[in-house]
Order: C-alpha cells, then sequence, then structure tokens
C-alpha cells in the first residue's frame, strides 16, 4: 500500500513539474510602450510565435504597443520596430547595426528597457514617443 501511495505521490510530482515547465516556456514577459495612450508595461508574448508589432494594447485596445526602450545619455523613451529574418539566408543579409537599437534623438547606443516599479502596473508617460524603424 506504501509503494503504490508513494507512486501516485511521484506520478502528481512529474505530471505538476511538466504542467510549470510547459507553461513557463510557451510565454514570455516583454516592456512595451503603447504610444496612444503612452503608457509602459509589461506584457506577455508567446514564445513559439515571432511576435508581428505593434500588438495589441490593453489601455488603447487597438495595435499600439511596441518593444520600448530609453537612451541612458539623454533620456528619451522610444518604440523600436525589430527586424525579424524569415529565412537563414535573409538572417545573414540582415546587418547586426539595423537590427540594434540607437536612440532616435542623440544616436547614442548606450540603451536600457525601462523598469516599472513592482507596485505599479504601467508608467505614464508625458511626452510623444517616437517609432524607430530598424528596417530603415
Amino acid at each position: 500500500m506504501k509503494k503504490i501511495i508513494g507512486i501516485i505521490i511521484i506520478i502528481i510530482c512529474v505530471i505538476l513539474v511538466l504542467k510549470i515547465s510547459v507553461s513557463k516556456k510557451n510565454t514570455y514577459i516583454r516592456t512595451l510602450v503603447d504610444v496612444e495612450t503612452k503608457k509602459i508595461y509589461q506584457h506577455k508574448l508567446k514564445a513559439n510565435k515571432i511576435p508581428k508589432f505593434p500588438v495589441k494594447s490593453p489601455y488603447s485596445g487597438r495595435n499600439t504597443s511596441y518593444p520600448v526602450y530609453q537612451c541612458n545619455v539623454c533620456k528619451t523613451v522610444f518604440a523600436f520596430i525589430e527586424v525579424f529574418p524569415k529565412t537563414k539566408e535573409e538572417e545573414i543579409k540582415i546587418p547586426f547595426e539595423f537590427t540594434f537599437p540607437k536612440c532616435p534623438k542623440c544616436g547614442s547606443v548606450e540603451i536600457i528597457i525601462p523598469v516599472i516599479p513592482k507596485e505599479q502596473k504601467f508608467i505614464q508617460l508625458n511626452e510623444e514617443i517616437p517609432i524607430v524603424d530598424s528596417k530603415k
């Protein structure tokens, strides 16, 4: 009887571990900015799918959210549209400099992702958010 209970407990533990590991692998958190409402927030994205930006914002209800960065030099906050190669050949052709964010105001590459304080759901900005397209 003890062996059966032990086996059942082991099976339940294995199922729980698999369920937790699978759910964490399928999503990840990304800091985004809604350029319409000017809110920086964290958003869950699917890991097995390349996101096509802009994505739907929970604040505007429309596709107005992009990955967000902040210049460490002049403190400009900006949205950045990344290039995602579709094939291996395209991956080789895309130069690194086009996929790396640069500040649209001062040109610095000292870029950070804004940190949202734990007690807040979002950061409200007052200024316009420039959108930088890495393809251009």
